[in-house]
Order: C-alpha cells, then sequence, then structure tokens
C-alpha cells in the first residue's frame, strides 16, 4: 500500500496527511481545523472521497461524540427489530435502558478494538495512520444510520405501532408489501455504511484490497455484535 503527496518545491514523496514536507517544509496543503458536520453530511453524497480526506486531515475531530451517541440508538433500534424478529430475545424490550447501555458497551468496545487493529496494521504496511483517523472514519462511516434514527422508527411505528419491534403480530402477516419495503430499507442503510467504511479505508490507504476485505469485516462483525451477544433477559 502506498498513500503519498509529493512536495511541488523539492518532488520528495509525503503521506497524504502530511501539513508541510519533511525535507524542505514547504506547505503540503491547507489546514483542517475542524470538521463541519452539516456540509459533510452533503458532501457524503456528492463527493465522499472529499469528505472523508477532511475528516482524516482535521485536526479536532469534533462531533464525534454526537455521532456515536446518534449511532449506538439507531444500532440499538436495530438490534431490537432483528433480535424480536428471528426470535433470539423476545423480551429485549422489557429491559430498555439497561440493554442500551449493554449494547453500547459492546458497540464502543467493538469500534475501539477493530480501529486498534486496523491502526496496527496500516502503520505494519508502511503507511502513517493515527487510532484517532481510524476510528473517526469507522464512526462517520454510519453516517447512514443518522438518517435512518430520524426517519425510519417513527415511519415503522406509523404502520405497525409497538408489533414492528415486539413482533407480537408478525408485520409480514399485517402489512407484507410494506414490512418488506422497510425491512429492505433497514438493510440498505447498513450497507451504505458498509460502503462508506470502504470509501474512508481506500482514502486512508489507497488501496482497494485492503479497504474491500476492512469493510466486509467490520459490517459482518458489527452485525454479529448487533445480533448475537446476550441482552437482558439473560
Amino acid at each position: 500500500m502506498k498513500n503519498t503527496r509529493v512536495c511541488p518545491n523539492c518532488n520528495s514523496e509525503n503521506h497524504f496527511i502530511a501539513y508541510t514536507c519533511a525535507d524542505c517544509q514547504h506547505y503540503l496543503r491547507d489546514k483542517v481545523v475542524n470538521i463541519n458536520i452539516w456540509s459533510e453530511f452533503w458532501s457524503f453524497l456528492e463527493t465522499p472521497f472529499e469528505s472523508f480526506k477532511r475528516i482524516i486531515l482535521a485536526e479536532h475531530k469534533n462531533y464525534l461524540i454526537l455521532m456515536l451517541l446518534v449511532i449506538l440508538l439507531k444500532l440499538f433500534v436495530n438490534s431490537i427489530i432483528i433480535q424480536t424478529t428471528f426470535e433470539i430475545n423476545q423480551e429485549i424490550t422489557s429491559n430498555l435502558i439497561p440493554n442500551f447501555l449493554l449494547e453500547s458497551g459492546y458497540v464502543i468496545s467493538f469500534l475501539i478494538l477493530f480501529s486498534l487493529i486496523l491502526n496496527k496494521l496500516i502503520n505494519i504496511f508502511g503507511i502513517k495512520s493515527k487510532f484517532k483517523n481510524i476510528l473517526s472514519i469507522l464512526i462517520f462511516s454510519m453516517w447512514p444510520l443518522t438518517f435512518g434514527l430520524a426517519v425510519l422508527p417513527a415511519v415503522e411505528y406509523a404502520l405497525f405501532g409497538s408489533y414492528f419491534f415486539t413482533f407480537d403480530v408478525s408485520p409480514f402477516e399485517m402489512k407484507p408489501a410494506a414490512a418488506y419495503m422497510l425491512y429492505g430499507l433497514e438493510a440498505l442503510i447498513f450497507l451504505s455504511a458498509v460502503i462508506y467504511v470502504f470509501i474512508g479505508m481506500k482514502v486512508q490507504t489507497n488501496s482497494k484490497l485492503f479497504s474491500s476485505v476492512t469493510a466486509i469485516l467490520f459490517g459482518g462483525a458489527l452485525f454479529a455484535v448487533n445480533t448475537f451477544l446476550p441482552l437482558f433477559p439473560l
């Protein structure tokens, strides 16, 4: 893997995140201080590669905690839907706050561990990387989940009431066309987050193979964390 920026002054190679040339100290790029979350949301749709580049280069990863909180809420809603649909834990909604805190602990631990491993691997391959940058890529890659949290639960509740989240009566029996459409949208939002992981890692490493493997592993592992780790009642 190789991801470099050529100095226009002395033609030496520097990593693309470098602010000044290591050899002649010539400025290589504009300084990015903060992340403008609102403009980045639109940029994710139009120019996602440039958006991730700004996120990686930003000195302050502002909005990271806010993004993480929203994502944790959406992932917990996903867990309720998945675990009740497949009868993994039909009583998950009876302990909402403890289960949200427990699953949030799972997800945060997973994100930290996955970021640490990725950062170590990237540095082994000879590319300059920081844990904070990798964690930011993973969290901001899941921005479609924020849209899902803002829109889909309200639509699901309006169409099916609590049955969509408890499965006491199957939504597929009540309104099959609407149920399949909503489940499809949930899957599409999750898949789009995996695609954004690929884009973010491609910006960081400039390797399609490494980025593809990373995105697939991340999506599979996150789905497993979201689905199979035990929640109350145990």
